[in-house]
Formats: C-alpha cells, sequence, structure tokens
C-alpha cells in the first residue's frame, strides 16, 4: 500500500508542478525567453519524474508475477 501511495504522492506533484506553469503563462500576455527556458526546464522535470515512476512501477510489476523469482544469494 506504502507504494500505491508514494506513486500517487509523486504523480500529484508533477500535476502540481504543471498546474502551476499553466497558471504562470495564463497570466502572462506575451511570453518572454526565460518564460519558454522556464516552461522547458519544468516540463523536462515533469518528464524525467514521470519515466522514474514508469520505471518503478513496472520494476514493481514484475517482482509481483507469479513467473518472477527473487535470485537468493
Amino acid at each position: 500500500m506504502k507504494t500505491n501511495e508514494a506513486l500517487l504522492a509523486t504523480l500529484r506533484h508533477q500535476r502540481d508542478l504543471l498546474s502551476d506553469l499553466v497558471s504562470e503563462l495564463e497570466e502572462k500576455g506575451m511570453l518572454t525567453v526565460e518564460d519558454y527556458a522556464y516552461c522547458e526546464n519544468c516540463t523536462d522535470e515533469v518528464g524525467k519524474s514521470l519515466k522514474d515512476i514508469r520505471r518503478f512501477a513496472l520494476d514493481k510489476m514484475i517482482q509481483g508475477a507469479p513467473w518472477f523469482q527473487m535470485a537468493s544469494l
């Protein structure tokens, strides 16, 4: 259950980052070069985090599969 909570918390954080970005950009009439750079940085951060979440979820799914067995040392 803690895994689900962690995934949801991370996804909510990414949603909040994008929501803040959209709000900030909506308030501006004209976008500057700095605005585009900020947008690029924010979306890169969100994209990286979403890839990490996806990898983590896939790892958990594979570990939970009945045919997968951890190697014992």
